[in-house]
């Protein structure tokens, strides 16, 4: 990544804390509020295609709709050195999928404890018509304070828009192991696809 001495704009990069199809996503401290934020870069051989940059800031826009206690919140959209970033609240936890894999199979209490809140949160979010498409156990984080968050909002849509669910490629949207049976064979995705 191109940035002078760790930093990018205003942000300071601590770690990298993963990195997706679309973006890389860091631990960041923003040196004007001097907090720390999950700074999500998108990835630099994608910025020639304006499809792409649209696609991240409309996860941008999506996200920030949506104030639930449940969703990850979204500071702001940005660009800085050539590169095109959003700031959000930076989760203290793993992963759902990362926490399966280190303890194994959830009790019912853990289970619960995850599904209600993500239950809340796609509710509060198709109640403002916006479907997520793409929700794995890698886009629910597990703050440590506040329990289970809903991130990555990448794919999302709102109802609104077309309901097809094809990528820039021509593919489906998602995680083929979690995409809901009427995007396989409808192409097109709505709540129920979340639910699913």
């Amino acid at each position: 990544m191109h940035r002078e001495a760790g930093r990018l704009g205003k942000y300071e990069i601590l770690d990298n804390i993963g990195r997706g199809a679309f973006a890389t996503v860091f631990r960041a401290l923003d040196t004007t509020l001097d907090r720390e934020v999950a700074l999500k870069i998108l990835h630099p051989q994608l910025l020639t295609d304006p499809t792409f940059i649209e696609r991240f800031k409309r996860e941008a826009r999506a996200l920030a709709k949506l104030t639930h206690s449940h969703i990850v919140t979204v500071f702001e959209i940005g660009e800085a050195a050539g590169r095109v970033y959003i700031a959000m609240e930076l989760a203290r936890g793993p992963d759902l999928g990362k926490a399966i894999q280190k303890v194994g199979r959830f009790s019912w209490e853990q289970t619960l404890s995850v599904l209600r809140p993500m239950c809340e949160a796609l509710d509060h979010a198709h109640g403002r018509d916006v479907v997520h498409r793409d929700l794995k156990p890698s886009n629910v984080l597990l703050d440590e304070e506040r329990g289970a968050l809903l991130t990555d909002f990448g794919f999302a849509r709102l109802m609104g828009e077309s309901s097809v669910s094809l990528s820039l490629s021509g593919g489906i949207l998602g995680t083929p192991a979690y995409i809901a049976p009427e995007v396989w064979e409808l192409d097109a995705a709505g709540p129920t696809a979340d639910v699913y």
